[in-house]
């Protein structure tokens, strides 16, 4: 089951990436922009909800979310929200919606996959209605499980929004920090980078590749990593016979293919 979602998944990518394409034969590539991705977002934003909560329309929906989350996964760079959002969408589905699933499998692989029979009553659970000698009663985990509960639905609440707490990176820019998405869909392309260093006492110049002593390109678009950078660089530098090196970087930034900025 885990192939057969894996290979749906990369198949809708490819089918998401081969539309966006094809659309940009009859629209420009900024009114593909606008049309597909923002009007079209806006559009299953407002209305998924509504759409995945009816029996009707829930199957529509699910394709056209499943079609905007591998979409999303191509286009921007958000880590595992796409993938996390596919593998959640069936929370608007049945309760019961895996043993139905399984159900309706070959009956030889029955034995290696969950069982089809519906949820027993639980002794340590407590049902409404039940009254009487031996019913189990509200105890002390139940309660502390309820406010457990609380305190998690509350942290979710709180977390998109706690941006003013714990900041962060969201532009090259002081910004207002506000909803956490507005830090995710920020892509970044950098035209030119030069490091320069020179000899302190020499006055040798010299360049480096941008990419020497690190593995990761992020120091390019945040200040204080460049500063670290810098800082290593001015250590390493003296292995290579450089006295008292000075760093300098020279570094173009485009955000989501706006114009460069240095």
């Amino acid at each position: 089951m885990a192939y057969l979602v894996l290979a749906s998944t990369m198949h809708m990518s490819h089918f998401g990436i081969t539309l966006y394409s094809e659309a940009r034969l009859f629209l420009s590539e900024e009114m593909t922009n606008l049309v597909v991705v923002h009007w079209g977002g806006l559009i299953l934003d407002l209305t998924a909800g509504y759409l995945l909560f009816f029996d009707v329309t829930r199957p529509i929906a699910m394709f056209f979310v499943s079609y905007f989350h591998c979409m999303n996964s191509q286009l921007f760079s958000i880590g595992m929200f796409s993938y996390t959002m596919l593998a959640t969408s069936p929370i608007f589905c049945y309760p019961d919606w895996p043993r139905r699933l399984v159900s309706k499998l070959p009956r030889c692989l029955h034995c290696v996959l969950p069982h089809t029979q519906p949820p027993q009553r639980s002794p340590e659970c407590v049902y409404p209605g039940q009254k009487g000698k031996g019913t189990a009663q509200y105890g002390l985990r139940h309660k502390l499980g309820a406010i457990f509960t609380v305190i998690y639905i509350l942290e979710q609440l709180f977390l998109p929004y706690s941006h003013f707490i714990t900041q962060g990176y969201n532009n090259w820019t002081n910004g207002l920090y506000g909803y956490s998405w507005d830090m995710m869909v920020h892509s970044r392309s950098h035209q030119h980078v030069k490091v320069t260093y020179k000899d302190g006492i020499t006055g040798e110049l010299g360049y480096l590749n941008p990419g020497v002593f690190t593995q990761t390109r992020r120091w390019k678009d945040h200040a204080d990593m460049v500063k670290q950078y810098a800082t290593c660089l001015h250590r390493l530098l003296g292995a290579y016979n450089i006295s008292e090196p000075e760093i300098y970087f020279d570094v173009w930034v485009s955000i989501n293919d706006r114009f460069q900025q240095r």
